[in-house]
């Protein structure tokens, strides 16, 4: 392989797929990433065997090949040189040039690099990237971090007719959203990796095209593909959390109350709660610690009678963060049971959070 390119182009390629490599690894393949011509361009792959990434760029091609190479010192490289990139392949070594700088290291063959599955355009669902990046985005902050519990480290994607919903817990919050969406049926658990770099390269303003099948996710836009396998096991049956209705409602200024939550918070313990008093034209609340108490109250249209209720601080703002409303309804049954919130003009989107002792 002999090739030349520009070197924002290939610097813009790495950093797309490093996200799939593996900085953990008894594999040292895994430490390589694959550059491959096709179609008059350069292909760049990597997979730590659970994500894997493609990024296409342009060049121009001397001679065709493909090659794996040291990700982490090529990388490098790349970030401090100047100027276009030559590329050769020669006797088991891959050569850089750029200007007067020349390096050589020591590559691996394609063969011994694991392969990526091939994207089926063809049974892909064609979609705006907006939309399914405002849905991921508004659930994935309620993904598990435990470890014990590997179901909950991803999002459950439900399409049935005509609608999908994916939805996240971590067995305290939970967050659920619905939008329209071209007939297809799947209901599979997607890590939070794959969806986490969907999010962050997805460009805004394009379609993506999305595949599902028994086994992977894959997502395909502009000149990105990512690949993922999808999380085995039994998505816990969500929906009997989500209250169908609610004995008490109010609607709060989200602004005010991510404010005032944020105040509450300096003086709750870690890991501490908060607590909510609803009074005649009030909210008030209080915290406390060891070194340091808080009171404050916003005002509420309520006139019933008091209400207590104490939460983790933490996910209350997590989910106001993820609404996008001036206004938000809280839900209430009793003080012991889950609470719902949801941004005032989007009832598809709802977050659920369950309290804690007082």
């Amino acid at each position: 392989m002999k090739i030349t390119c520009d070197k924002s182009d290939l610097v813009q390629g790495l950093q797309i797929i490093r996200s799939a490599m593996s900085n953990r690894t008894t594999l040292p393949a895994l430490m390589n990433f694959l550059a491959e011509t096709e179609g008059g361009k350069l292909k760049l792959i990597s997979t730590d065997l659970e994500l894997g990434a493609k990024f296409l760029l342009p060049v121009e091609i001397d001679t065709e090949g493909a090659i794996a190479i040291p990700a982490r010192k090529f990388s490098e490289i790349i970030d401090n040189v100047d100027g276009d990139v030559a590329i050769e392949i020669k006797d088991g070594k891959v050569i850089v040039k750029s200007g007067k700088s020349r390096f050589q290291l020591i590559v691996i063959p394609k063969d011994q690099y694991p392969i990526l599955p091939d994207f089926d355009i063809n049974k892909a669902i064609n979609l705006p990237t907006s939309i399914l990046a405002d849905m991921v985005s508004k659930a994935i902050v309620a993904v598990s971090d435990d470890d014990s519990r590997r179901v909950l480290q991803g999002a459950l994607w439900t399409a049935e007719k005509g609608t999908l919903t994916i939805v996240a817990t971590d067995g305290r919050q939970l967050s659920v959203v619905t939008r329209e969406f071209p007939d297809a049926s799947f209901n599979v658990i997607v890590p939070r990796k794959v969806m986490q770099e969907f999010v962050r390269l997805a460009p805004t303003g394009d379609d993506v095209f999305l595949v599902v099948t028994d086994s992977i996710i894959a997502f395909q836009f502009n000149n990105t593909t990512l690949h993922s396998k999808l999380i085995e096991g039994s998505f816990p049956k969500w929906d009997q959390v989500v209250p169908s209705k609610s004995d008490l409602q109010v609607t709060f200024d989200t602004k005010a109350l991510v404010g005032i939550t944020k105040r509450a918070s300096l003086a709750a313990m870690d890991h501490g709660s908060i607590k909510w008093k609803l009074a005649n034209g009030a909210l008030i609340v209080t915290a406390s610690s060891p070194n340091v108490d808080f009171e404050d109250e916003i005002p509420v249209e309520y006139t019933g009678d008091e209400f207590a209720i104490a939460f983790n601080p933490e996910f209350v703002l997590t989910c106001l963060g993820s609404f996008k409303s001036e206004k938000v309804t809280v839900g209430f049954t009793s003080n012991n049971n889950p609470i719902l919130f949801q941004p005032v003009g989007d009832k598809d989107h709802k977050y659920v959070i369950m309290p804690m002792r007082a």
